[in-house]
């Protein structure tokens, strides 16, 4: 049995690129019964490296260039009560 399966009430997480593409995952789970606890953003690192040739074979290497930025959207998100979640019957 899986650690979901023993806590359902565990708080799940969701990250995405852009705010639009978080809003649409958002609404999504919501009608699946969570609920939203905080939304934020980060900004996620990485370094760039260029390769630099030189006339002789051997001297060929990366050098470091700086690094580039770019923000992470992401949500969390907590499963609703039972007694809070509406049940819809079909007829």
């Amino acid at each position: 049995m899986g650690w979901r399966n023993e806590n359902k009430n565990a708080p799940i997480t969701i990250q995405r690129k852009n705010e639009k593409e978080l809003q649409v995952a958002i609404a999504d789970l919501e009608e699946r019964g969570f609920e939203l606890v905080r939304v934020g953003v980060y900004l996620n690192e990485k370094k760039n490296f260029e390769y630099k040739q030189s006339s002789l074979q051997c001297f060929n290497k990366s050098v470091f260039a700086g690094t580039v930025s770019f923000p992470k959207h992401f949500s969390v998100l907590k499963r609703k009560k039972p007694e809070t979640i509406a049940v819809v019957t079909g007829g």
